[in-house]
């Protein structure tokens, strides 16, 4: 399979307008494809993580980050929702 035309579309253009530093929530736990993706683009400066890091509130506690950018192919449960209101967006300090 040819992946060339990989890197045109949503995902891109969210890591080219992400804000420097940023933390970039990937849609699944296989952060590889991301993690190339951002290289290719001049994005080494995101910080890419699973989608599972909206399971930990304590990730969040006490930290201060960027911006956060979440991969728009990301399903958030309701829990993780809660994180992301309650611990993740409060962090954020552009």
């Amino acid at each position: 399979m040819n992946n060339d035309n990989r890197g045109l579309g949503r995902t891109t253009a969210q890591m080219i307008n992400a804000p420097r530093n940023a933390i970039f929530i990937w849609c699944n736990n296989l952060t590889v494809y991301a993690e190339k993706l951002a290289k290719k683009l001049g994005r080494d400066d995101l910080k890419i993580y699973p989608s599972y890091i909206l399971d930990d509130h304590g990730f969040w506690l006490g930290r201060i980050f960027a911006g956060l950018v979440i991969d728009h192919a990301t399903e958030l449960r309701e829990k993780q929702r809660e994180i992301l209101y309650t611990y993740a967006l409060p962090s954020i300090k552009p």
